[in-house]
């Protein structure tokens, strides 16, 4: 037994900041016993300025920090399984400021930056990509089909513009009333019965004006059948001006002629904004785009947002907060007395999650001697969590990291 145990710690001694391989090798489904974490993690060093396949036990850890012993001077590949289920959060912490492009051997590849961050990969079995991606897009066209008197066109490309106008191949009466001058178009109209007026036909006795340009003449037939009666005047109706009571009087468009009386006046507001989608510029020249993120990790957190609890003991400290309120690391060391089932810290988003989120905890190099030590993550909210310490307190003077994602 003793011989045994000096050969894992020479091998653990061989492997000083490589990915360590797992403690229980398994090759079947396992489920959580307890209240704590299961998942491998690690640093995977470049040795050379060159792509990396990862090889066991490098596909085991479900985090890895990426470094680099020499440095790059192009972007290099990472190698992974290709399979459903894989995913990976990953730090590129390379030397060069290099992208490290995560692959399968065939499909596409999810770009991880050098900036330290973490960065969530996950594997569709054929493709990799990155979860936290921000997709971007936008209207590039609008069609719009001539009714009731009115068309409309597009400029079209990045930003189009819609402008409305009528349309001259239809008759569009005053105020659209149901019998009355039509303002553009040589058009005839039979009125109802009754009403005195039999048609308006193209003729040289009325002239009236299109509404958009030109004009045209027609002439006013009285039925003889019925009454006209006597006109004692002209009243001005929406969208008109003039008229009278008394000798010849005069009717004429109300300029600009709105769009609500089949004019080409400035309408305000011309579009409204509905979920996912943000609109810029003024009526009638408005750019329609869809709004960024479908999911977003979020402000950078620090110590800052961090305050200690009698969890964490008398005299604790934050060695390190790193990383974005949807995915980080902190590192604790506790003082003394440290207490059961109290706050090891509260930490508080840079920015609202904008929903109610429930944190998950894993712990690197846990020193918990059994499930009851384990933190876990408590109280979630839209702007914070809650570290708690379990029913047996954590150990005095002891540094804990914990890796943390808050969807």
């Amino acid at each position: 037994m003793k011989k045994l145990s000096l050969i894992l710690v020479l091998a653990a001694a061989a492997s000083v900041a490589q990915v360590p391989s797992p403690q229980v090798p398994i090759t079947g489904n396992i489920g959580s016993g307890g209240v704590f974490p299961l998942l491998n993690s690690g640093t995977l060093v470049f040795s050379l300025d060159a792509d990396h396949t990862m090889v066991y036990p490098e596909t085991s850890a479900a985090v890895l920090k990426i470094t680099s012993s020499v440095s790059l001077t192009a972007t290099r590949t990472l190698v992974a399984p290709l399979g459903l289920g894989y995913a990976f959060t990953i730090y590129n912490a390379t030397t060069g400021g290099q992208t490290i492009n995560v692959c399968g051997t065939s499909g596409t590849c999810a770009a991880i930056p050098n900036d330290g961050a973490p960065h969530l990969v996950s594997c569709d079995g054929a493709n990799y990509f990155l979860a936290n991606a921000v997709p971007s897009g936008g209207v590039t066209a609008i069609s719009v089909a001539s009714a009731n008197g009115l068309q409309g066109t597009s400029s079209g490309g990045s930003t189009p513009q819609l402008t409305i106008s009528p349309d001259s191949t239809h008759c569009i009466p005053v105020n659209n009333a149901s019998a009355g001058t039509f303002l553009n178009g040589s058009c005839a109209y039979s009125s109802p019965a009754g009403s005195g007026v039999a048609q308006v036909t193209p003729g040289a006795n009325v002239t009236c004006t299109p509404l958009v340009g030109g004009s045209c003449t027609g002439s006013i037939t009285i039925n003889a059948a019925t009454s006209p009666g006597t006109i004692t005047g002209v009243m001005a109706g929406t969208g008109l001006t003039g008229g009278g009571t008394t000798g010849t009087v005069t009717v004429g468009l109300a300029t600009p002629v709105a769009v609500t009386n089949g004019g080409t006046g400035t309408a305000s507001p011309g579009l409204i904004a509905g979920s996912n989608v943000t609109i810029t510029g003024a009526w009638p020249n408005q750019t329609v785009s869809a709004a960024s993120s479908v999911y977003n990790l979020g402000g950078t957190i620090t110590s800052a947002n961090i305050s200690l609890g009698p969890g964490a003991g008398t005299g604790a400290s934050v060695a390190l907060a790193q990383g974005l309120d949807g995915s980080h690391i902190v590192e604790v060391t506790t003082g003394t007395s440290p207490t059961s089932s109290s706050h090891v810290y509260d930490l508080t988003f840079s920015t609202s999650r904008g929903h109610s989120t429930y944190c998950v905890v894993q712990e690197n190099a846990s020193a918990a001697s059994s499930p009851s030590q384990l933190a876990y993550a408590a109280g979630g909210s839209s702007t914070s969590y809650t570290m708690e310490s379990g029913s047996t307190a954590l150990q005095a003077s002891h540094t804990y990291l914990w890796s943390i994602s808050c969807p």
